[in-house]
């Protein structure tokens, strides 16, 4: 990840209505509610690639102690009106940073929950941030993703179930995959996920 993809973020959350932000969907991430519900993990929770903040927030307001990071300043800069706003900023907290360099201390999170990060990861950059995830986490510590699929017509941008698991074959457990399907905003296009909720190894 290098600096013109921030400004590149930053420009879309400048720019782009937040309601019209495909991935910003207003409400928290399906799968988070579903880890939360089942007691799927310990705290506290990093959120990658947070944007606004909303899983963030929500883990917040179910208890737990939440960081989220993003590499857009103004990303940031709404996640924390918004913490404000659900009068949990003394518990979630939001910091502009790379995930590749992520500035945290080691086993310090139960679990990064990752919606639509890894995909934006160039392919030689993948090892270094995966090695990130696994530094960070607590042993037996999960990592939540959800990514493109290669049933999506982008190539650079895809994985498949068997890429999912050469990457997290060290080191990782992958506990339970299977795919997802949304429909863009307001279009009929079906966008093509992988959800995956993988452990690490002691």
């Amino acid at each position: 990840m290098v600096h013109t993809d921030a400004r590149r973020w930053d420009r879309i959350y400048r720019e782009v209505p937040l309601n019209k932000i495909p991935w910003n969907e207003g409400r928290p991430s399906r799968d988070l509610v579903a880890l939360v519900k089942n007691k799927s993990f310990r705290g506290p929770v990093l959120d990658i690639c947070c944007g606004i903040g909303t899983n963030a927030i929500y883990a917040a307001k179910k208890g737990f102690e939440a960081i989220g990071i993003d590499i857009s300043e103004k990303a940031i800069e709404i996640a924390k009106e918004n913490s404000k706003k659900a009068k949990v900023d003394s518990e979630a907290k939001f910091v502009v940073g790379d995930v590749l360099m992520p500035k945290f201390p080691d086993k310090e999170f139960g679990l990064v929950f990752d919606r639509g990060c890894l995909h934006h990861i160039h392919p030689e950059d993948r090892k270094g941030f995966i090695g990130e995830i696994k530094r960070v986490l607590k042993p037996k510590g999960k990592y939540h993703v959800t990514c493109f699929s290669e049933l999506n017509d982008w190539p650079d941008y895809t994985f498949t179930k068997e890429l999912i698991s050469e990457l997290f074959s060290k080191d990782f457990r992958i506990l339970k995959i299977g795919r997802r399907t949304y429909t863009e905003k307001g279009s009929r296009n079906k966008v093509h996920f992988w959800s995956a909720l993988i452990e690490k190894q002691a």
